[in-house]
C-alpha cells in the first residue's frame, strides 16, 4: 500500500505501529466471530484519548539519558520519576484531550520476591460506603476531600454541557473542562491508592480483604475510577514484591453492612468518620473497626481450615468399602 500514490502518507508513520494496528484489527475480528465482542468500529476523531502502540525491534526504543528514543519520532524529553531496568517490549504513546502526552512502556525483567516477614502482623481491611478504609488495628483513612468537590464540579459542568449545541466551539470547550476535571480525579485517586497500598504491604504480613459475589463498580463506594477490584489488583502485585500475603474472603454480605446483634441489613443508614452507625431495627451501635476484626477472624479461620485440609489429605490412601471418595 505504501507504493501506491493514494497511500503515500503511510510512509510518514512507523512500520511497527502499522503492524500493531493490523494485529489489533485481527484480534478484534477474532473476538467478534467468537462472540466475545461486538463488530469492530473505526476510531473516533472526537475521542478523549488518542494513542498508538509501536514495538521495539533492533533496540529502536531505548533510553538516552533523560530522553526516550521512539521510532520515526526520535528523542523525546520525558519526566520519569525513575527509570526501570529491563527489556522494553513495546511503547504506547497517548495524548489526552487536555493536550498532555504520556508514554507507557511494557518491559520484561526478573523480579525476586522478598521473603516472608518475620514479624507476623495481620490486618482486616474493609471499605465503608462513605469512602473510608477501615482496618482491624483501629485506623480509619478517608479518601481525599478534593474528590467530592471535583465530582460536584463535574456534575455542574455536565448540566451546562447538556444545554449547549453539539458541535459548537463552546460545546467543545465545556467538554474539555470536564475531561480536565476527570483527569485530575484520576490522578488524585491513583496517587492516594498507590501510597496506601505500598504502606500496607510493607507494614503487614497478612491482609484479609473481601470479595463480593457479582461485584462491580457499583460496589466500589467512594472509589470513582478504579473501583474495589482495581484497588485489589494494586494490592496483590505490590504484596508479591514486599513479601506480604493477600487473603480474599468470598462473602455475600459485608460484615460492616449487617448488624452485629440482630443481623439486619444496614439499608442506607449513614455513618460517621469512624464508620459507626445505629441499627434501625434494634438500635444497636455498630462500628467499622469491629466489622474489620470480624472479617479478619473469618480470614484466619479460612486459612487454618485450608492448612488442616492439606495436612490431612492423603491421595495414596485406598478408599474404604462403602465410601465414595472424590
Amino acid at each position: 500500500m505504501k507504493r501506491e500514490e493514494a497511500w503515500t502518507w503511510l510512509r510518514k508513520t512507523d512500520s511497527m505501529a502499522l503492524q500493531e494496528t493490523l494485529r489489533d484489527l485481527d484480534r478484534s475480528f477474532r473476538n467478534f466471530f467468537d462472540r466475545r465482542a461486538r463488530y469492530p468500529r473505526f476510531k473516533s476523531a472526537h475521542a478523549a484519548v488518542h494513542s498508538y502502540r509501536t514495538r521495539n525491534q533492533s533496540n529502536s526504543i531505548r533510553w538516552e539519558g533523560n530522553q526516550l528514543r521512539l521510532p520515526r519520532i526520535g528523542c523525546v524529553t520525558v519526566r520519569p520519576r525513575h527509570i526501570v531496568e529491563g527489556r522494553i517490549l513495546n511503547a504506547t504513546v497517548m495524548q489526552t484531550m487536555t493536550g498532555h502526552f504520556y508514554v507507557s512502556l511494557c518491559m520484561k525483567r526478573e523480579i525476586e520476591p522478598l521473603p516472608a516477614k518475620k514479624e507476623k502482623r495481620h490486618l482486616g481491611l474493609i471499605l465503608d460506603p462513605q469512602g473510608c478504609f477501615i482496618g482491624s488495628t483501629g485506623f480509619c483513612i478517608p479518601l481525599p476531600e478534593s474528590l467530592s468537590e471535583r465530582e460536584q464540579r463535574i456534575a455542574r459542568l455536565k448540566r451546562d454541557l447538556a444545554r449547549g449545541q453539539k458541535g459548537s466551539a463552546n460545546y467543545e470547550k465545556r467538554r474539555a473542562r470536564i475531561v480536565r476535571q476527570e483527569e485530575r480525579i484520576w490522578n488524585t485517586e491513583q496517587d492516594f491508592l498507590q501510597k496506601l497500598t505500598t504502606r500496607l504491604t510493607r507494614e503487614y504480613s497478612l491482609i484479609v480483604v473481601e470479595t463480593r459475589q457479582g461485584s462491580s463498580r457499583g460496589d466500589s463506594a467512594g472509589l470513582r475510577t478504579t473501583g474495589w477490584q482495581g484497588f485489589l489488583a494494586l494490592l496483590r502485585y505490590k504484596a508479591e514484591e514486599n513479601g506480604c500475603e493477600i487473603l480474599a474472603v468470598p462473602i455475600r454480605k459485608t460484615p460492616g453492612q449487617t448488624c452485629r446483634k440482630c443481623g439486619s441489613p444496614r439499608s442506607g443508614v449513614p455513618s460517621d468518620h469512624r464508620g459507626r452507625w445505629i441499627c434501625p431495627v434494634c438500635h444497636a451501635e455498630n462500628d467499622g473497626i469491629a466489622a474489620a476484626r470480624t472479617l479478619l477472624r473469618r480470614g484466619l479461620g479460612l486459612q487454618a481450615y485450608k492448612r488442616l485440609r492439606c495436612q490431612n489429605s492423603q491421595p495414596n490412601r485406598k478408599p474404604r468399602s462403602g465410601i465414595r471418595w472424590k
